[in-house]
C-alpha cells in the first residue's frame, strides 16, 4: 500500500529514503538511541535531515521515549481563565514557567475541569510527563486520582502527603500569627476575620492560626466575627458590611487574601468608616492592587513565585528521578505594613 503523503513537511520515511536506510536507523540518530550505528551512516542520517529541514515530531518522539518535557498545570479551584487572570494563580504560573524552563521543560495548561476518574482520564494520555495541582481541594479527590492513573502530582496549597504527593506551600499558618502578632501590638482588642473558600486547607490553616495566636494573645474571637468568604471576593461585601454596621463592630479585620480586604475597604468607605482612624485591615497575599489601593494594603507577602518554581522542579525531579520524597515544603511569608493599620481610636 502507498504511503499517503500530506503537507506537513518532510518525514522520517523521506529522510530515511534520501540517505538509503532505515527509517528505525533514522529514529536512532536523531534521538540519540542506545543502538550503535557507524560513524558513517550516522552523518548521513544528520546530513540527509539538515538538507531535508527534517525536524522530529515532538509527539511521536514521546510516545517513543516516554517522555515529552512537558509538565501539565491544573487546579481545584481556577478554571483555566482564572488561573491566568487571578493575582494568585498567575504569580504561581509564572514561578512554574520559571522553573520549568530552567530544565527545558515546557508546561502545558490543562483546561479540563477535575469532575472523577472518567472525565479526568485527559490527564493520563501522557501529553504531559507530570501534572502541578494548584489549590486542589482538601478532599484530594483530583490528586488521588491522578496517583491511581501513576501521573506524578506535585500539589501547590494542598496537603496530599498521605498520598504520596509532594506539597509546596507558604507557611500559612505563620503568616496568620504574624497578621493577628500585629494587631494584638497595635492595642486592637475587638479583631474580625473573613475567611477564603472553606474546602482548601489554606483557609483553614489561616482561620486556625489567627484565632489561636489572638487567644493566647487574651482576646477572644466571638462567633459572629469569623464569616466565611470567598477568594474571589464572592459574598464577601455583604459579610464586611454586616460586621461594619453594628454598634460593637471589630476595630480590625484580618482579610483570607488582598482581594477580600479590598473589598473591605471599599465597604469602609461605603459606610464612612475611616481606615485606619475606625478600622485596621490587613490582607493576605501582596498583590499588586495592594500597593496600589486607597489607603496602601497592609498584608501578608507571599513569595508566590517561589512557590509555583519549587514545585515545578519537584515534579521535574520526579519524573525524571521518580526518588522525589513525598513532604511538605514551606517558604516563609512577611507582613509588609502600609498605610491601613494603625492603633485603635479609643471608645
Amino acid at each position: 500500500m502507498a504511503r499517503r503523503k500530506f503537507d506537513s513537511g518532510p518525514t522520517i520515511w523521506d529522510v530515511a529514503k534520501e540517505c538509503n536506510v532505515s527509517i528505525a536507523t533514522v529514529s536512532q540518530v536523531l534521538n540519540n538511541g542506545p543502538r550503535p550505528v557507524r560513524p558513517d551512516t550516522r552523518e548521513r542520517v544528520i546530513t540527509a535531515a539538515k538538507k531535508l529541514n527534517y525536524h522530529p515530531n515532538a509527539m511521536a518522539r514521546g510516545l517513543v521515549s516516554r517522555r515529552m518535557n512537558t509538565i501539565g498545570v491544573v487546579s481545584g479551584v481556577f478554571n483555566a481563565v482564572d488561573v491566568v487572570g487571578s493575582p494568585y494563580a498567575s504569580s504561581v504560573l509564572r514561578g512554574i514557567l520559571a522553573g520549568a524552563a530552567v530544565s527545558g521543560f515546557g508546561v502545558l495548561l490543562f483546561t479540563q475541569w477535575w469532575e472523577d476518574l472518567q472525565t479526568g482520564s485527559v490527564y493520563r494520555d501522557r501529553r504531559a510527563d507530570g501534572v502541578v495541582a494548584i489549590a486542589p481541594a482538601d478532599d484530594n479527590q483530583m490528586i488521588s486520582g491522578m496517583v491511581s492513573f501513576n501521573m506524578p502530582v506535585v500539589a501547590i496549597s494542598g496537603d496530599c502527603l498521605s498520598l504520596g504527593v509532594p506539597s509546596v506551600d507558604v507557611d500559612n499558618a505563620k503568616g496568620a500569627r504574624i497578621a493577628a502578632q500585629h494587631l494584638i501590638h497595635l492595642g486592637h482588642k475587638r479583631v474580625a476575620h473573613i475567611t477564603g473558600n472553606e474546602h482548601l486547607v489554606a483557609t483553614s490553616l489561616r482561620r486556625f492560626a489567627f484565632i489561636d495566636a489572638l487567644d493566647k494573645g487574651g482576646i477572644e474571637v466571638p462567633a459572629d466575627y469569623v464569616r466565611i468568604g470567598n477568594y474571589n471576593g464572592e459574598g464577601v461585601y455583604e459579610h464586611a458590611k454586616q460586621l461594619l454596621s453594628g454598634p460593637m463592630r471589630p476595630t480590625a479585620i484580618f482579610a483570607g487574601n488582598d482581594t477580600i480586604a479590598l473589598i473591605v475597604l471599599q465597604v469602609a468607605r461605603d459606610l464612612g468608616v475611616h481606615v485606619p482612624a475606625d478600622l485596621s485591615v490587613i490582607g493576605f497575599d501582596d498583590i499588586g492592587r495592594a500597593e496600589h489601593s486607597q489607603p496602601l494594603l497592609t498584608t501578608v507577602r507571599q513569595p508566590l513565585a517561589a512557590v509555583g518554581e519549587m514545585a515545578a522542579k519537584l515534579l521535574i525531579s520526579r519524573v525524571e528521578t521518580g526518588n522525589v520524597e513525598a513532604q511538605l515544603h514551606l517558604i516563609d511569608p512577611d507582613l509588609t505594613v502600609r498605610e491601613t493599620t494603625a492603633p485603635p481610636a479609643a471608645r
